[in-house]
C-alpha cells in the first residue's frame, strides 16, 4: 500500500515501528508446479547505505483440478472379426498434472464384445498422465464379434480424474464431477466406411506432406481434398495433433470453422472448374453415375458451365504461428480424416512440417530491357522501370539504391504511385508486405557540353536489400545506356564541333591565299 514509511528512532518511546500491507495476485494461468521467491528489503530513503533488513517470501500455487472432453464418433461400423476405434479427446482443465483412468462400466451385448483402450501410437493402456491444460486422444477399440448383419453392442465408458477427489454431482447429470461419461455403439456390417485425404496445391498437384517456413505470427493456408472411399454416403471427422503451443490449427469447410463431422456424399457431382466448387442447392447435387449426374445437369441447365466429377469435399487448413514463437521452433502437424462410422481406418493422413524462421528476401525482376540507346542532343533522358518484390515471409523494409553517376551521367530514383516508399534523394526506403511489388523508376540523363560530342556507354548498378539484414540479402542488376553524338551532314559522320573545326580551318586557308595574292 506504500513504498515508504517514517519511524522514530529506537530511543523513542513510541512510533518506532510501522506496518505495510502487501497484496500479491497470481495470474489466472499460474500452474501448481510453479513457485516464486519474493524478496522484501528495507533501505534508507536518503539513498546509499546498506540494506537494513530483508525477508524472503515463497509463493506457491494451489492445485486446481478440472476436466472436459468429447467423442466425435458415437457409432462405428465394421466387418465381422475386425475392430473399430472410438476416439476420445480428454482435456486436463486443471493447473496440475493428473492421471486419468479409462474404463468400460457396461455393455449391452452378452457375451460382451472384446474391447481395450490404446493411445494414438497403439500402446494398450488404461491410465494416462495429462499435463495441466493439455489434452490427449485415446481410443476405445472394440472387436466386431457379432454374427448377423447389423448386430451391435452399446458400451458406456467412464474417464476418471484420479487426482481429483470431488465425486459429488453438482450439475445433477448422474455422473460424478471428477468423471466424464461417453456412450458408443459398435455395429456389424459388411459395408465399407472409409475416408481419404490429400493436400491439394492445385487440381493436379496432390501430396500427403508439405514443408513450410513461417515467421512468428505468420499464417499459411492449404486445401485438403477429402474423398469418400467407402460404399455409402458418409460423414468425415478430423483428428488433429502436433504444433501445440507453437501454432494454432483451424479447419474450415464452406467458409465455416469445422467443429464436428462434415458430410461427404458418395457419388458424382457437378463441378465448376472456374469457381472450384460443386453445384449446390440445399446440399450437393449427387448422382450414382456419370450419366445420371449429366441428366441432372441438363435439367438444371448447367451442362455447359459444369463438369461431371466424382464428388469430394474441399477443406481449408489455416496454420498461424504464435507471435511468441521463436526462430528455430518447429514441429509436425498431422491431420487424420476418418469416417464417422469407422475411425479405425486411419489411412487418410496428411502432415505439415513447420519451421519457424523469419526470412527477409528481395527479388528484382530481370525480365526487362537492360540496355538502351540514346542520341545526345535529341533525347535528354531515358527511363528504366524495374519491379522489386518482397520475396521473404514477413513484412520488410527495403532499401533501393543505384551506383553513382559518372562522366556527366546523372541518375534519379522514383517509384510508382501508391507505394509505401520514402525518397531520400540517393535511395528509396519502401515498406513492403510479404509478396508485395513496387515499381522503381530510374531516370538517366546524359552528359552535356563537350562530353556530348563523343560516344559513351554508361553502365550502372541498381541494388535492393532488406534493411534488417543489409548486404546479406542484397540483389543487384546492371543496366546500360549507350550514348551517340548527334550527327550533321557528310553522311551523318561528323559532329557539330567537328564541322565547326573544319569550317574554321577552311576560313583560315582562304585568308592565307588572299594574303599571298596581295603580296
Amino acid at each position: 500500500e506504500s513504498s515508504t514509511v517514517s519511524t522514530e528512532s529506537r530511543h523513542s518511546s513510541s512510533g518506532k515501528s510501522a506496518t505495510i500491507d502487501v497484496t500479491i495476485t497470481l495470474p489466472d494461468d499460474a500452474l501448481a508446479s510453479e513457485d516464486v521467491m519474493l524478496t522484501f528489503s528495507v533501505v534508507p530513503t536518503s539513498g546509499g547505505g546498506d540494506t537494513y533488513a530483508s525477508q524472503d517470501l515463497r509463493v506457491t500455487v494451489q492445485a486446481i483440478h478440472g476436466m472436459s472432453g468429447g467423442a466425435p464418433a458415437d457409432d462405428q461400423t465394421g466387418r465381422s472379426d475386425t475392430t473399430v476405434s472410438f476416439p476420445i479427446n480428454v482435456q486436463n482443465d486443471g493447473n496440475t498434472l493428473d492421471r486419468f483412468r479409462f474404463s468400460v462400466i457396461s455393455q449391452t451385448s452378452q457375451p460382451g464384445w472384446g474391447k481395450h483402450f490404446e493411445t494414438a501410437d497403439g500402446t494398450v493402456v488404461t491410465e494416462v498422465d495429462i499435463e495441466a491444460r493439455q489434452s490427449v486422444i485415446m481410443y476405445l477399440v472394440v472387436s466386431i464379434d457379432g454374427e448377423e448383419e447389423l448386430d451391435s453392442t452399446r458400451l458406456t465408458v467412464r474417464v476418471t480424474n484420479l487426482g481429483d477427489n470431488n465425486n459429488g454431482d453438482e450439475n445433477n447429470d448422474g455422473v460424478p464431477d471428477n468423471q466424464l461419461e461417453f456412450v458408443f455403439r459398435a455395429i456389424l456390417s459388411n459395408r465399407d466406411f472409409a475416408m481419404d485425404a490429400v493436400i491439394m496445391n492445385s487440381e493436379f498437384d496432390l501430396t500427403r506432406s508439405e514443408n513450410l517456413v513461417l515467421p512468428p505470427g505468420g499464417v499459411a493456408t492449404y486445401q485438403l481434398k477429402v474423398m469418400n472411399t467407402g460404399d455409402l454416403s458418409d460423414e468425415a471427422i478430423f483428428d488433429i495433433s502436433g504444433l501445440t503451443g507453437i501454432a494454432t490449427r483451424t479447419l474450415y469447410f464452406q467458409g465455416l470453422e469445422i467443429d464436428g463431422p462434415i458430410s461427404v456424399p458418395k457419388g458424382w457431382g457437378a463441378y465448376n472448374s472456374t469457381s472450384g466448387f460443386y453445384y449446390m442447392g440445399n446440399s450437393p447435387m449427387i448422382a450414382s453415375s456419370e450419366d445420371k449426374i449429366f441428366e441432372k445437369m441438363v435439367e438444371e441447365g448447367i451442362q455447359y458451365s459444369h463438369d461431371p466429377i466424382i464428388y469430394y469435399a474441399i477443406v481449408t487448413v489455416e496454420i498461424e504461428v504464435s507471435s511468441g514463437a521463436e526462430n528455430g521452433d518447429g514441429g509436425i502437424l498431422e491431420i487424420v480424416v476418418t469416417s464417422v462410422s469407422n475411425a479405425a481406418n486411419r489411412s487418410g493422413k496428411v502432415s505439415f512440417s513447420l519451421s519457424v524462421e523469419t526470412v527477409h528476401s528481395v527479388e528484382i525482376d530481370r525480365d526487362i530491357e537492360i540496355e538502351k540507346n540514346i542520341t545526345f542532343g535529341q533525347l535528354q533522358q531515358t527511363l528504366f522501370e524495374i519491379n522489386v518484390t518482397n520475396s521473404g515471409n514477413t513484412d520488410s523494409e527495403i532499401k533501393i539504391q543505384t551506383s553513382p553517376g559518372l562522366r556527366g551521367w546523372n541518375l534519379f530514383l522514383s517509384y510508382s504511385a501508391g507505394a509505401d516508399c520514402v525518397n531520400n534523394g540517393d535511395h528509396l526506403i519502401c515498406n513492403l508486405e510479404e509478396g508485395e511489388v513496387v515499381k522503381v523508376i530510374v531516370k538517366v540523363t546524359p552528359p552535356g557540353g563537350d562530353s556530348a560530342t563523343v560516344a559513351d556507354s554508361f553502365t550502372f548498378t541498381l541494388f535492393a536489400e532488406p534493411t534488417e539484414i543489409e548486404l546479406a540479402g542484397r540483389e543487384n542488376i546492371e543496366l546500360t545506356v549507350n550514348g551517340e553524338p548527334e550527327s550533321f551532314g557528310f553522311g551523318t559522320l561528323l559532329s557539330p564541333n567537328v564541322v565547326f573545326g573544319i569550317a574554321g580551318a577552311v576560313l583560315i586557308g582562304f585568308l592565307i591565299l588572299a594574303l599571298r595574292k596581295r603580296n
